[in-house]
């Protein structure tokens, strides 16, 4: 998945810098994972996209406030970065969907 493999290139290249990325994610995202599933599943499709969106105009802000942080550290910068750029990718598709589900009644 796209968004593990976020959290994979952050934690080596923190590792990389002599740091010791938390082990919290590693537990708590595959229960959180499941758990929003199902709850949004049973949301239906408008609530999921617009969750969706939520959670990756988060990560995007989360993203821009770790690039000012990232200073000097290009390879830093350039992970940062290219996940930003992967959360706004995320965010159009999840928004055009949304978009085209209405246009075609199947939301409201």
């Amino acid at each position: 998945m796209i968004e593990q493999q976020h959290v994979d290139n952050l934690a080596e290249k923190i590792r990389d810098l002599g740091g010791h990325p938390t082990k919290l994610g590693d537990v708590l995202a595959p229960v959180l994972g499941q758990v929003l599933g199902k709850a949004t599943a049973a949301a239906g499709p408008e609530r999921l996209l617009w969750l969706d969106i939520q959670l990756e105009e988060k990560a995007m802000k989360d993203y821009k406030d770790f690039l000012v942080k990232a200073g000097g550290e290009k390879e830093m910068f350039n992970i940062l970065w290219n996940n930003l750029i992967d959360e706004d990718l995320h965010t159009a598709w999840f928004t055009n969907k949304l978009r085209e589900l209405k246009e075609i009644g199947l939301i409201h």
